[in-house]
């Protein structure tokens, strides 16, 4: 992810000046997808990060392109390379309710919130492979 971030901030950057021309905007957003294309969420991920950080102020266009972005580009692709398996991919789409509800402020400063998470991430990822141990491999 920290490479898609990167890239998707390098291309933002880029697009954001205003000293440079629309085509090496366009052709730097493409060589920034180019070089995250082996990355956790290749273009993709840069992709939403320019169109979040360019819409920024205006959430219903920042929402539209997100599901745009990754129904054209994650969601059909994968269904028509995958079938009816992939039905998860449509998944994405529920980080949009989750993204309305943010507010534009910090949440609670707590330690077991702070720290929590380094329990959590792990320990769920060892419950899911339990599941899938139980209902696959018995």
């Amino acid at each position: 992810m920290i490479w898609d971030l990167l890239m998707g901030l390098i291309a933002l950057s880029i697009c954001k000046n205003p000293k440079i021309p629309l085509w090496g905007q366009i052709s730097s957003v493409a060589v920034c997808c180019l070089l995250a294309w082996t990355a956790d969420w290749n273009y993709i991920g840069v992709l939403w990060v320019v169109c979040f950080g360019l819409f920024r102020t205006r959430f219903s266009l920042q929402m539209f392109g997100f599901a745009l972005i990754g129904t054209s580009l994650y969601i059909i692709p994968g269904l028509s390379a995958s079938g009816s398996t992939s039905i998860f991919r449509f998944g994405i789409l529920l980080a949009i309710p989750l993204f309305a509800l943010y507010n534009g402020t910090r949440g609670r400063k707590s330690n077991l919130i702070k720290y929590g998470f380094y329990i959590f991430y792990p320990l769920h990822l060892i419950v899911l492979y339990l599941f899938r141990y139980i209902l696959f491999e018995s």
